[in-house]
Parts: structure tokens; C-alpha cells; sequence
């Protein structure tokens, strides 16, 4: 028994990459406002709210419309603990609730009791190790250097502006001079920077989804082999007698 397997197919987001960039780093901003020496509770509900229309939007071409009822109603359900009272089972309970829901609206092979697990992988455990790899393709890739000189030059002509706008207004100069590398380097706050590369690395799965499908194994007989065989010999026999 000869058996066939198809490879595993990823699907990954259908906005262009730049603009998924963006929204990972407003969400980054958010949740920098919400959590960042803050205290935590109704803002995680609010923020993974948030994070779920985002990764909605963003992958919109993939989006089942099907299962939209039950995919709201895994969020809610998950959420409504939370909202009572944030501790750590009303937490693992918002958290299952939002990537099972995420995933019932855009990967066609979930569904089952296994959904939040195989999310859980995919987007908390291998997701967030995406970014770096995912951030270097995408400046190897084709196109890469035109899409850096159209960003490059806009922001050329605006530090141009700026610059000349300083020189004709004093207050605006002396807000640029408090921009010195040498004071960004002293108040710069190293555990803010991890948080902050910490929350990039976990909201980019989100944004840029890329699900793992199964290996679909296809067994095929002996006799259907031989088949297959005696008719490519059929096939090539004409051109085989030719002088």
C-alpha cells in the first residue's frame, strides 16, 4: 500500500505587510496605555476586544461567515467572567474564549473540542517567534526596496518640513532639542522596551495569521498502481516505434 501526503498548507493574512505592521504597533501602543504600570482588569477584556476586530479586519478574505453566530457567542461566553471578576480561571477563560473564536472565524479546519488547543500552539506557543522571521522575508522579498524608498521619501520631506518649521518657530525647536541622543539614551526605560517587544511579538500571530493543516494521507492499491503504469506504456509506446 502506497500512500501520498499533501503538504501542509499555511494561510497567511491578505493585507500587504506594511499595514499589518502598522496595526500591530497601534495595538502595542493600546495595550502600552492599558497595562503598563497599570492596574489590570476590565482594560484586558476592552484590549482583547480590540485585538479580535483588528485580526478580523485584517484577515478579512478569510473570514467564515457561517460560523459568526458561534464564533461571537465562544467570545462572549468566554468574556462575561472576566467581567464580573478578572482572576486567574475568569483569565484562562477569556483567553481560551477569544483564539477559539478567532480561529472558528478564520481557519476552515477548526472546530471540535480541540480548537482552543490547537489555537493556544499555534498562535501563544509558535506565534510569537514569527515576527523576526516574518519581518526579514518580507525585506528580502520582491518589491522590498521599492516599498522602503516610498516610505523613505515622504518621511525625508517631513523631517525637511520639520526642520525649516523649527527654525521659525522657537517652541517647536526647543521640543526638538529634548529629542538629543544623548537624553533619549538616559531616560530611556529598559523594561518598557521589553514590554513593548514583548507585546509586538504576542499581538503579530493575531494580525498576521498563518494556520497549520493537517497532512491529508491518500492510501493507493497495487492494482491501481499497476493501472496507472500499463497506461503511461500505452501513452509512450507510438512514440517509442517511430525510426
Amino acid at each position: 500500500m502506497t500512500s501520498l501526503a499533501t503538504p501542509a498548507v499555511e494561510r497567511a493574512s491578505d493585507r500587504p505587510f506594511a499595514l499589518r505592521l502598522m496595526i500591530v504597533i497601534a495595538l502595542a501602543a493600546i495595550a502600552d496605555a492599558l497595562f503598563y504600570d497599570q492596574r489590570i482588569g476590565l482594560s484586558l477584556v476592552l484590549f482583547l476586544m480590540v485585538l479580535t476586530a483588528a485580526s478580523l479586519i485584517a484577515n478579512f478574505a478569510q473570514l467564515d461567515h457561517k460560523r459568526a453566530r458561534a464564533a461571537s457567542a465562544i467570545f462572549v461566553v468566554g468574556a462575561l467572567p472576566a467581567v464580573e471578576d478578572l482572576n486567574l480561571l475568569s483569565f484562562l477563560f477569556l483567553l481560551l474564549g477569544t483564539i477559539s473564536s478567532i480561529a472558528l472565524w478564520t481557519n476552515p479546519a477548526a472546530g471540535g473540542l480541540r480548537t482552543p488547543l490547537t489555537a493556544f500552539r499555534q498562535l501563544l506557543l509558535i506565534g510569537p517567534f514569527r515576527l523576526g522571521p516574518d519581518v526579514l522575508a518580507a525585506m528580502r522579498g520582491p518589491g522590498s526596496a521599492g516599498a522602503i524608498l516610498g516610505w523613505c521619501v515622504p518621511l525625508a520631506f517631513g523631517l525637511v518640513f520639520l526642520a525649516l518649521f523649527a527654525a521659525a518657530n522657537p517652541l517647536i525647536e526647543r521640543w526638538l532639542g529634548t529629542l538629543r541622543p544623548d537624553r533619549v539614551i538616559a531616560d530611556f526605560d529598559r523594561l518598557r522596551a521589553l514590554f513593548w517587544l514583548a507585546m509586538l511579538s504576542l499581538i503579530w500571530p493575531f494580525i498576521q495569521l498563518r494556520w497549520r493543516r493537517k497532512v491529508v494521507r491518500r492510501s493507493i492499491s497495487p492494482d491501481r498502481l499497476k493501472c496507472r503504469h500499463r497506461t503511461l506504456r500505452r501513452q509512450h509506446r507510438p512514440m517509442c516505434s517511430e525510426p
